[in-house]
């Protein structure tokens, strides 16, 4: 429910309604005795360029919906700054990226294992993969693949008939084909995963947060930016926000910090933590 933000109190407040702050807003949500608030700095995802998945290079060039962060000069790579393209919109960055799915390699998450990080082994992950995963043209799941999820994945089509060529020529050149590049093995050549349904972007916001959307415990607020965290003691008790019409601050009991790799440190930083 897309509401006005107001002075308030929630069970759950999330900042940030990106990739993981959607997944969140529909999980907490579902209890339907727990309220609620989802805050994100940027608007609505309702323009047609968010949905085309043949437009996916324009959304990077607004900054209306690219927060369009560059690095700093890189000694190694002759001074040059690189542009950091990061989602300002309902979504995040799933709203405006190219839509590729790839998962982590699975010697990634052993390895996260090995260091320590227990329950993180890619046996632990692969089944909430496939969870999240709805494989279009998939009856059942397979050893890799969900099928009734809600974040929609197709291969290309791959139609033009260059494609076909392509991959010939990679397998005559030793590489292993694969008909799913986020199999146990993923090194190979294949048709791409998308992150999209039906013809159009397959976002998180689409998949987790407009289905939900009109849940009365559900609190959306866009176009009000976090800018510090309110600390009591040793405990935040709430965010202080930008509205378009001033600062105003939300309370709640527990507060998820999803502004992403950028802005949840610099959030943190603004507030005097880290």
């Amino acid at each position: 429910m897309f509401t006005n933000t107001g002075c308030q109190h929630s069970d759950v407040l999330i900042i940030g309604a990106g990739s993981a702050g959607c997944v969140l807003a529909n999980r907490f949500s579902a209890d339907r005795g727990r309220q609620v608030t989802l805050v994100e700095a940027g608007g609505y995802d309702h323009h047609p360029m968010l949905r085309m998945p043949s437009a996916f290079y324009l959304p990077v060039r607004h900054r209306k919906y690219n927060w369009g962060y560059h690095s700093e000069p890189e000694a190694n790579l002759d001074g040059r700054s690189l542009l950091c393209p990061r989602g300002r919109v309902l979504g995040g960055s799933s709203s405006i990226n190219g839509m590729v799915y790839v998962r982590g390699n699975p010697a990634d998450f052993e390895r996260w294992q090995q260091l320590g990080a227990h329950g993180w082994s890619y046996a632990d992950v692969l089944p909430y993969f496939k969870k999240a995963q709805a494989f279009q043209g998939l009856q059942h799941a397979d050893e890799f693949r969900g099928h009734q999820g809600p974040l929609a994945v197709t291969n290309g089509e791959m139609r033009n008939p260059l494609y076909q060529r392509f991959l010939q020529a990679a397998e005559q050149a030793g590489h292993p084909p694969r008909a799913d590049l986020n199999d146990a093995e993923q090194e190979g050549f294949g048709p791409l995963p998308m992150t999209v349904a039906n013809g159009v972007r397959a976002s998180t916001a689409q998949a987790y947060l407009h289905p939900v959307r009109q849940r009365h415990n559900l609190n959306i607020h866009c176009n009000n930016h976090a800018t510090r965290l309110m600390c009591e003691a040793d405990r935040v008790i709430g965010v202080e926000v930008q509205t378009r019409t001033g600062l105003q601050t939300l309370y709640a009991d527990q507060i998820f910090l999803c502004g992403g790799a950028i802005n949840t440190p610099q959030l943190l930083l603004l507030s005097g933590i880290g």
